[in-house]
């Protein structure tokens, strides 16, 4: 008991460092309202659940309420990275308190931390389902056999919520592995024994997490959606692989050559990405000269995990062949600064040693302050596009209330999308946050799918609409198509009992 108590003593640095940054790059979202298009329609759910084969979303709302809060489910988000990093520091054994913090920094101030609080209704959830698959390695390296099943249950709760988090777990596998091939007190026998635990882990959790998505499928009555290719899960074939292994070794150049989804947006991230797969790449290679010398297997090895790296890390272009990558899927490429921390620790003490080591902690400072400045810039957006599209119904509310005509019987059919007229869109002075996932315009918010819901929960007003079917036949009407766009004269009009808004 008094060994854990100090263990966790010896961590309460990493901790509360990375809450620190964590804090710099997100107070302002937690204790702000600032909704996205999917948090507007989910503002009392968790979103989609079981149609998306993530029944451990649909079961964690017994745990975490049906309430997008800012504040609890965006801290509970970073309590979450922020043991998790305390976890990874522990099992790949980073003594450096230096060290230790940028991988906490990078983690938790990360593009895809920042694009998943836009999504608060799920934010807290995914914290915890990032913790579970760090957990999971940190179970799978212990000796007693029950912690093998321990390790099984945290991966299938974890990618139970969301699958892309397998891609986490098992590139710190990878890692692991790596560091054992880099440790000479390590031999293949080992290396290939502690490979099978690992592969026998993550291919369990993957079929049990399949199995009960089946069964619980079935008891809902539901099936999986097409939305991001969820109907295809683990609908693999020989082509699918291939395409997906292409796509996985695509992430790294295209990391360098253009925004990543926010992870590389703008030169100076693009140049430390630059150096930092530079470094890898180098001392990968110094360190397979090395081991060549002393044990050609285990060389053979240490190749084949470097090379799968990649694939790991960008896992679900594999799994779910048809998935629309984004942000939030690819969160396991905050391991990749990592691997040189751990490549270059294993260097033999030199002057190289020295200056690459420095080169590595400026490098990743700069990305860590570079990802609070985005994080920022991001809540500021979506600030302005909130207050934006709030006026903007606020007025539209007003002006359809006022048409003549109007009663509580009435109803509304908007056609058309807004264009933006006699609006300012603020995505002009964002530019650089344009591939941020969950990150809107203020013009894109007030178009989104959610804009009916926005009226009802933000501007409190509860109109009734027409149907779908009702809205193109109005559409079609010569009358309507003959009316001026809103915000002008003339472009909100009552046609029957149906007051009409043409954008």
């Amino acid at each position: 008991m008094e060994k854990n108590v100090e263990k966790i003593k010896k961590y309460n640095f990493i901790f509360i460092g990375t809450m620190i940054l964590g804090l710099l790059a997100h107070l302002f979202m937690l204790t702000n309202k600032l909704p996205n298009h999917d948090d507007i329609e989910s503002l009392f759910s968790k979103g989609v659940t079981n149609e998306l084969g993530r029944w451990g979303l649909e079961l964690i709302q017994y745990i975490l309420p049906n309430f997008s809060m800012p504040w609890l489910n965006g801290i509970i988000l970073l309590i979450c990275i922020a043991v998790s990093a305390c976890i990874i520091a522990e099992i790949l054994k980073i003594k450096s308190k230096v060290k230790q913090i940028l991988i906490g920094g990078i983690m938790i101030t990360y593009a895809s931390v920042t694009c998943t609080l836009a999504y608060m209704f799920t934010a807290s959830a995914y914290g915890i389902a990032i913790l579970l698959a760090v957990l999971s390695v940190y179970f799978a390296i212990k000796n007693k056999k029950i912690n093998i099943f321990f390790s099984i249950i945290c991966l299938t709760l974890s990618i139970s919520i969301y699958q892309a988090y397998i891609s986490l777990a098992i590139t710190l596998f990878v890692i692991l592995l790596i560091q054992d091939c880099l440790n000479e007190n390590k031999d293949i026998k080992q290396i290939l024994k502690k490979l099978g635990k690992f592969a026998l882990i993550s291919i369990s959790s993957l079929v049990i997490y399949l199995i009960i998505m089946i069964i619980v499928n079935k008891i809902a009555n539901v099936s999986l959606s097409n939305y991001q290719g969820a109907s295809e899960l683990g609908n693999i074939s020989i082509i699918s692989i291939l395409k997906g292994i292409i796509n996985s070794y695509a992430v790294l150049p295209r990391m360098i050559l253009r925004d990543l989804y926010g992870i590389s947006a703008g030169i100076i991230l693009k140049a430390c990405y630059l150096i930092t797969i530079s470094l890898t790449i180098i001392f990968a290679l110094i360190h397979l000269i090395k081991i060549v010398k002393i044990n050609k297997k285990k060389a053979i090895i240490y190749a084949f995990l470097g090379v799968i790296l990649p694939i790991t890390m960008n896992l679900m272009y594999i799994i779910n062949p048809n998935v629309e990558m984004h942000s939030l899927i690819l969160y396991s490429n905050c391991l990749l600064p990592i691997i040189p921390i751990i490549l270059i620790e294993k260097l033999d003490k030199s002057k190289l040693k020295d200056i690459t080591n420095k080169i590595l902690v400026v490098t990743l400072s700069i990305i860590i302050f570079k990802y609070i400045i985005y994080a920022n810039e991001c809540y500021l957006q979506m600030e302005l596009s909130y207050e934006n599209t709030h006026s903007f119904y606020t007025t539209l509310v007003t002006r359809i209330e006022q048409t003549e005509g109007f009663n509580s019987d009435t109803k509304i059919a908007f056609i058309g999308s807004y264009s933006g007229a006699m609006i300012q869109n603020n995505g002009m002075y964002f530019s650089d946050l344009e591939d941020f996932t969950g990150i809107f315009s203020n013009v894109e918010l007030i178009n989104a799918y959610s804009k009916k819901n926005f009226i009802k929960y933000y501007i409190g007003v509860n109109f009734k609409y027409e149907t779908d079917e009702r809205v193109e036949e109005l559409e079609n009407m010569e009358e309507v198509k003959e009316m001026n766009v809103y915000p002008y004269d003339g472009s909100i009009k009552k046609i029957e009992n149906t007051i009409v808004v043409k954008f």
